[in-house]
């Protein structure tokens, strides 16, 4: 099982489902603050030193592991019902292809079979 440090860029990848051009501006705000929201956070602890914090280490990297593992949930809670629109919506447009090349190859083959009985 992945940690949530690991899970949350994973979970803000799946965003690249989302066809951009449907969503509105309010939405997209609610997307961006918390993707930086999350970069701010995965950054604090990328940069954490120990060495920076003399008076009590152990507190401040537990304080953002945390921050990490709680915001997880949010950031779920968040980005789901929007991860599983652009889902659903690649998977109704993957259909929708396969649908249009067969009936491509549908034609295609008429249109062979029509030539072919033509020139008999």
């Amino acid at each position: 099982m992945k940690t949530d440090i690991e899970r949350i860029p994973n979970l803000f990848t799946q965003l690249k489902y989302i066809p951009l051009e449907g969503v509105a501006k309010t939405t997209m705000d609610v997307l961006l603050n918390q993707a930086s929201d999350a970069l701010t956070k995965l950054e604090q602890v990328k940069t954490f030193n120990p060495e920076d914090h003399p008076e009590n280490p152990k507190q401040i990297r537990d304080n953002y592991a945390s921050q990490i593992r709680y915001s997880y949930d949010a950031y779920f809670q968040h980005l789901f019902p929007f991860i599983a629109y652009g889902r659903a919506r690649g998977e109704d447009l993957k259909g929708l292809e396969q649908q249009a090349q067969g009936f491509v190859s549908s034609i295609e083959a008429s249109k062979k079979e029509f030539d072919k009985n033509r020139i008999m």
